[in-house]
């Protein structure tokens, strides 16, 4: 049976590492890696919010994101990554987002939080902890990333948002699941491609 690791990661319920088998054993709202996003939105919602999202250069992957819908349980949003060419709109990558009103530091603890707890469920993974940086376009935001390299090639990203007070956007955690699939095309694609 699949496991929620929004919930699991936010101390809601425990899994031991023994339970973990891959990253398609995990849900964020109810969603999987592989699952198909048609099974929680209609083509149309999915097509009106892919020309929201990024848009790369490279075309081979979208992303679509949802915020505050109501079978949401413990995130604000929720992103994700199909094909663009896949009628199935299996999910590649999915990422969860909590919004945290210029609360950073209880995003911070959240984030160790998690991170610990993964560790604990794929002990054999690296993790790299990136600490705080600068934000790739607001340089005066910063970003805290850790990612996690799991032995199977797939990852999982912990960040916290730090958003400059001018900007009129929250704080925020983010959960990403990436395949590997998707990792390797989102860190060789070039936007002049």
């Amino acid at each position: 049976m699949k496991k929620l690791l929004g919930i699991m990661v936010l101390g809601l319920c425990l899994i031991t590492p023994s339970q973990a088998d891959d990253i398609s054993d995990f849900q964020i709202e109810g969603m999987s890696i592989g699952d198909s996003a048609l099974d929680f939105f209609t083509e149309k919602e999915i097509n009106l919010k892919k020309k929201k999202g990024f848009i790369y250069k490279n075309k081979k992957f979208f992303s679509s994101t949802f915020r505050y819908k109501s079978f949401y349980k413990v995130y604000d949003g929720v992103q994700f990554h199909l094909k663009a060419e896949d009628k199935k709109y299996l999910i590649y990558s999915i990422s969860g987002q909590i919004y945290y009103k210029n609360n950073i530091n209880e995003c911070y603890s959240k984030l160790d939080e998690i991170v610990s707890e993964i560790k604990t469920m794929f002990e054999n993974s690296t993790i790299d902890d990136v600490g705080k940086t600068a934000h790739n376009v607001d340089k005066k935001s910063t970003v805290q990333t850790v990612y996690i390299d799991l032995e199977s090639g797939d990852y999982i990203t912990v960040e916290c948002y730090d958003w400059f007070e001018d900007e009129n956007k929250p704080d925020s955690l983010t959960i990403s699941i990436d395949t590997k699939e998707f990792a390797n095309w989102l860190s060789n694609f070039s936007d002049k491609e």
